[in-house]
């Protein structure tokens, strides 16, 4: 979703966190599973802007491990306090490392 900068600078509903700068005028409001990846400082994926089919990909920096959460750098200043990455584990809520 895209929106001219001055309509999400005084966004009054839950999304009013999660606009990405897409270009000089505009910033967008992506959907699907990148919503789902947090912030890194150290992060294990980066963003890939495609502005001629108005994509947004999540790209891997590594190989990333099965239960390893995927963070990408927002490269904004942070309006929460930061903190470890999570151990995604499995569908049952528990952790790999616990499970063992």
């Amino acid at each position: 979703l895209l929106f001219p900068h001055k309509q999400t600078e005084h966004l009054e509903s839950p999304l009013r966190d999660y606009p990405f700068a897409w270009d000089n005028e505009f910033d967008c409001i992506p959907l699907g599973s990148l919503t789902l990846a947090n912030h890194s400082e150290d992060p294990n994926a980066f963003l890939q802007r495609d502005l001629r089919k108005l994509l947004i990909r999540l790209v891997a920096k590594r190989g990333i491990k099965v239960g390893e959460e995927i963070t990408y750098h927002y490269k904004v200043p942070l309006w929460f306090e930061p903190k470890p990455p999570a151990n995604i584990g499995d569908c049952n809520g528990t952790s790999r490392e616990s499970a063992n």
